[in-house]
């Protein structure tokens, strides 16, 4: 029984990947989640595979996030019920080997895959699921860091957690002191330079200047994999890459990794991921936690020239998502 992910809608689009936890997070032991609104059971089966099915036990819905792994089995720690990777049950110990097995005790399989550090979900068929997850082509050759990426959960709708993924001239008000060890306090005016937003891949370069002009302007390339993969090159070889998914309409969770073309690269990248989430995310989330409303979007906000990213993306999400909007959803 393979479950598609049409029931996410209207949480997310169809037929696009979500991050749901990082690969070395699931090890031997399967593992409760919630995500895009949905309740899901990660876990390996004996070639290391990563296997995705529905959280509650049919029989008398314990969850399986509690259970264990024996072989190709997940097996319910309530009464010992033991299903396959299609999600099928395949033993009831209560009833005997030879007990026949009711149709409707089975656990939904969703379409998940491996790739770049993370274990991914598709909200679309298993027929329509492509073969790789994409990803962002300036980071080929920079593998991802074991155990490197910093988890950050949020209480805001994925609406507006991925303004942040797009929003970069709110750098010099909200992290002052990280802006002053960038740049001159002075370069707050926004140009777009070599701006692309067709397709799945939007690439821009904003040039901070003082304004008026004068000074030394300062660039910082900026991409999106629509709708939640993004990267900041800061030059020298350092890349910030930021992925999010919603775990239900009104929190999201997201990973923040740095990347460095550079000696000893886990150890710089551990210290840059604390710094983000001990001084940079707390400022971010005083003002976004208190913005209304909580959804954002394009009727609710007066957006000017520099947040071109973030209007496109709201343009095209409000059509991919009816209602996304909504409150009262």
């Amino acid at each position: 029984m393979t479950t598609t992910a049409e029931s996410t809608s209207p949480l997310v689009p169809v037929d696009t990947w979500w991050p749901l936890l990082r690969s070395d997070q699931l090890k031997r032991r399967p593992i409760g989640l919630e995500r895009l609104g949905l309740q899901l059971v990660a876990w390996r089966n004996s070639r290391g595979e990563a296997q995705l099915h529905q959280r509650f036990c049919p029989h008398r819905r314990a969850d399986l996030g509690q259970g264990e792994v024996k072989g190709e089995h997940l097996i319910c720690r309530f009464h010992g019920f033991a299903f396959d990777g299609t999600g099928q049950c395949r033993l009831m110990p209560c009833e005997g080997s030879e007990a026949r097995i009711p149709p409707g005790m089975t656990i939904g399989r969703y379409p998940c895959r491996e790739a770049q550090g993370f274990v991914w979900f598709w909200s679309g068929s298993a027929a329509s699921m492509p073969a790789e997850v994409p990803y962002l082509p300036a980071l080929a050759g920079l593998p991802p860091i074991p155990g490197a990426d910093k988890e950050l959960e949020w209480a805001m709708p994925i609406e507006r957690a991925a303004e942040q993924l797009l929003d970069m001239h709110h750098t010099p008000f909200t992290h002052p002191l990280v802006w002053l060890s960038a740049t001159s306090k002075r370069n707050t005016r926004v140009v777009y330079e070599d701006l692309h937003l067709e397709g799945d891949h939007w690439r821009g370069t904003p040039r901070f200047e003082p304004d008026g002009g004068g000074g030394k302007p300062f660039r910082l390339p900026h991409q999106l994999l629509f709708p939640n993969q993004a990267l900041l090159a800061f030059g020298h070889g350092v890349y910030l890459y930021a992925t999010l998914t919603p775990i239900d309409r009104n929190r999201s969770i997201g990973w923040v990794r740095y990347l460095l073309r550079a000696p000893f690269p886990k150890l710089l990248s551990a210290l840059s991921n604390w710094f983000e989430a001990r001084f940079v995310q707390p400022e971010d989330l005083a003002v976004l936690l208190a913005n209304q409303p909580s959804r954002g979007g394009l009727q609710h906000q007066c957006l000017v020239k520099a947040d071109t990213f973030v209007a496109h993306w709201h343009q095209r999400w409000s059509h991919l998502v009816p209602g996304a909007y909504d409150e009262a959803h």
